[in-house]
């Protein structure tokens, strides 16, 4: 049995033990949605019109998030997973549907395994479409964050934003400046990972500049240009909307959007080190490998690279992958050494060829058997390549 049947097994003896209480419950929103999609479900959401008081009573470790005179939200772990419970919106489940965003966001999913599709949704969800539940757009008007969550659902699954819905997001967008910054970057953040935002980045221009004001005069041709040569990695990609930016430009979207102080990080050696090669002396290596990370390197070496394409600058590509070959067999030389001292044998590691993919799982492996989360033998290692493979 998967993690996720596992998970899903726990949360329908949950819903079980509601509706034995005389209550109703069911799995709603994306878990729903990306299940009859086909796709890995990364969280569940469940909804009832239990009192999550009630619900706390039948499970200590539960906890209430958000409380107020409309509606309760709180979480509870299971098997390691954050499940939302939330209370109903309105007296019925069809009240609640209608109150929610999108129509792909209605489907739900009782303790028996039953799905309901009460809004007809099922026809957006098959033509790839995303479309308002409420087609005047007053749930933008009552979160602004719902706009940049329209554009994640397209990013990550490569549906249409419906022409209707992406009017009243235009309409809306002047309100994101209210949400709160944390939701606002974390929004960003899965934007930029998803794998159809190539497709979709010459369309969102106007909530780019919204939630990025400091990118409002830069070359956004040249930003789409290179996000379609690039792979879906956040960091690689943030370095891209920002690559023009100063020092000053840079500090503001930080400081505003309140970036955790690793990404911050980043940036400001990004805007050091973009426009050059690093060195390949040993001296300045040892120190750009203790300063900064695999994931930081990687991210550079791809802007560096998609530039010298666009460019056409062959002589620039020749020497930056001299350069990154040198750092990828120094950081490959640390690594082993470091696997070596912790009695792991680094062989272990061979069967993975692709080597930037070989060095972050190596990286993780170190850092997991030093937080005793994996302990340092080839039975367990194995365990956790075939994992990452």
């Amino acid at each position: 049995m998967t993690n996720n049947e596992e998970i899903e097994k726990e949360i329908k003896n949950i819903l079980y033990t509601i509706n034995s209480l005389g209550y109703i419950a069911y799995i709603v929103g994306g878990a729903v949605r990306d299940k009859m999609l086909g796709l890995p479900i990364n969280d569940y959401d469940i909804c009832t019109n239990m009192p999550l008081d009630k619900v706390k009573e039948l499970y200590p470790k539960f906890h209430i998030m958000k409380q107020n005179a409309n509606r309760q939200v709180g979480v509870l772990n299971i098997l390691g997973t954050q499940t939302e419970i939330a209370q109903m919106k309105g007296q019925t489940i069809i009240e609640d549907l209608m109150k929610r965003d999108f129509t792909i966001n209605t489907i739900i999913e009782d303790a028996t395994g039953i799905i309901y599709d009460y809004l007809l949704s099922a026809n957006d969800l098959n033509n790839h479409l995303i479309k308002l539940v409420n087609p005047n757009g007053e749930t933008f008007k009552e979160d602004p964050t719902r706009i940049l969550r329209a554009i994640r659902l397209s990013s990550k699954l490569g549906f249409t934003i419906d022409k209707n819905c992406y009017q009243q997001m235009l309409i809306y967008r002047k309100n994101l400046s209210t949400s709160t910054p944390e939701k606002v970057y974390n929004e960003l953040k899965k934007i930029l990972s998803g794998q159809y935002l190539p497709q979709i980045i010459n369309n969102l221009k106007p909530f780019i500049l919204e939630i990025i004001p400091e990118i409002k005069n830069k070359d956004y041709y040249n930003i789409c240009n290179m996000i379609k040569e690039s792979s879906n990695d956040y960091l690689l990609r943030l370095f891209i909307l920002l690559n023009s930016c100063s020092s000053s430009e840079i500090a503001s979207f930080t400081e505003r959007l309140k970036v955790d102080k690793k990404t911050t990080k980043y940036l400001q050696a990004f805007l050091k080190y973009k426009n050059k090669l690093l060195s390949s002396k040993a001296k300045q290596i040892n120190y750009i490998i203790n300063q900064y990370s695999i994931t930081f390197l990687i991210a550079l070496f791809h802007y560096q690279e998609i530039s010298f394409k666009i460019e056409m600058n062959q002589e620039g590509l020749v020497n930056l992958y001299k350069i990154e070959k040198i750092y990828f067999q120094a950081i490959s030389n640390l690594l082993s050494k470091n696997l070596t001292n912790l009695q792991v044998n680094p062989i272990l590691f061979t069967t993975i060829p692709n080597m930037k993919v070989r060095l972050i799982v190596e990286s993780d492996v170190i850092k997991n058997i030093r937080n005793h989360k994996l302990k340092p033998s080839e039975k367990e290692i194995k365990e956790y390549l075939l994992l990452k493979s």
